[in-house]
């Protein structure tokens, strides 16, 4: 290995392993629309609400896998817990919904087979459906 460069392990011929997870997709319903239309009132409803989805994650034993712009990709252990999750979050975006305009929520959940990554990602067939 020469300085300055990170070699990555040969994993090539490594057997990959798979699990079946329940994995969920959450993302707001037209966010450019939003965004074109008030950029920062925008970002504080959607910081304010990610502030009340995320630790929701955590109590029905799931993680967040990865998060982009309006958009959290979460894995749960099993597919009770994620249903369970994303009414949880549409219940508490309901009762909001009284205070000001909703921003709708779109949250998708699929159970399959996964492949653990580098870093605590995951990817496989199962994660694009979802």
């Amino acid at each position: 290995m020469s300085a300055g460069h990170l070699s990555l392990p040969d994993v090539s011929d490594a057997p990959r392993l798979r699990r079946h997870a329940a994995v969920a997709f959450l993302d707001v319903v037209g966010y450019s629309r939003l965004m074109g239309a008030d950029e920062d009132a925008t970002l504080r409803r959607w910081d304010a609400m990610r502030a009340q989805i995320e630790p929701r994650v955590g109590r029905w034993g799931g993680r967040v896998v990865d998060r982009a712009g309006d958009a959290l990709f979460v894995e749960f252990p099993e597919p009770l817990a994620a249903v369970r999750w994303a009414v949880e979050v549409q219940a508490a975006q309901a009762r909001a919904a009284a205070e000001q305009p909703p921003m709708q929520l779109r949250i998708a959940v699929h159970l399959g087979d996964v492949i653990d990554g580098y870093e605590g990602q995951i990817h496989g067939d199962g994660v694009n459906i979802a």
